[in-house]
């Protein structure tokens, strides 16, 4: 594995074991819990960062076929990544993008977690194959930040996981005092 990739891949994958190690003793009732019907729930959100990585490593694995025709980075969709990542590690609540949709909330823990370790599994086999000659080419098309590479998708999943890691730790401190 390439040093490029390997250190935001073991920064990504630890932070997310400790996110479920925090959340290991709540009941599948408190995994549910929506504070309000237009807000998700902690099962929601790990949902949809397994979704969001699961979704974004698949688009990775179809464009790496193009092989040297894949476009070179620019400087200003990393600019652009970089901002969005200073939003992301913030408190700042933003609009999701359009292609995000709200999941069921039919989760349990244990699924979620084993979910993300396959995840984790399937993207360091993707990085461990991954070419060095192409870790400066725009393989990963964001939906806000537009075309960006494989290090630069990794530090989004990470921060992905830092923003709705914000998201959980309030839903915990409202979890009803019923559970």
């Amino acid at each position: 594995m390439s040093p490029t990739l390997q250190k935001p891949f073991l920064r990504l994958k630890s932070r997310k074991e400790a996110l479920y190690k925090q959340l290991h003793d709540l009941s599948t009732e408190q995994l549910q819990w929506q504070p309000a019907s237009n807000q998700w729930s902690i099962a929601q959100v790990l949902h949809h960062l397994n979704f969001s990585e699961r979704t974004s490593l698949a688009y990775c694995k179809k464009k790496i076929l193009a092989g040297e025709d894949l476009p070179d980075r620019s400087f200003v969709r990393t600019m652009r990544i970089h901002a969005y990542y200073l939003i992301l590690k913030s408190k700042y609540k933003i609009k999701a993008p359009a292609v995000v949709e709200a999941p069921g909330n039919e989760f349990d823990l244990a699924a979620l977690h084993a979910e993300a370790q396959q995840n984790s599994a399937d993207l360091e086999d993707f990085i461990n194959s991954y070419p060095d000659r192409f870790l400066k080419k725009a393989i990963y098309r964001h939906p806000l930040a537009g075309r960006i590479t494989l290090p630069q998708m990794i530090r989004f999943l990470d921060t992905h996981v830092i923003h709705h890691r914000h998201q959980i730790n309030d839903r915990l401190s409202r979890l009803p005092s019923s559970f």
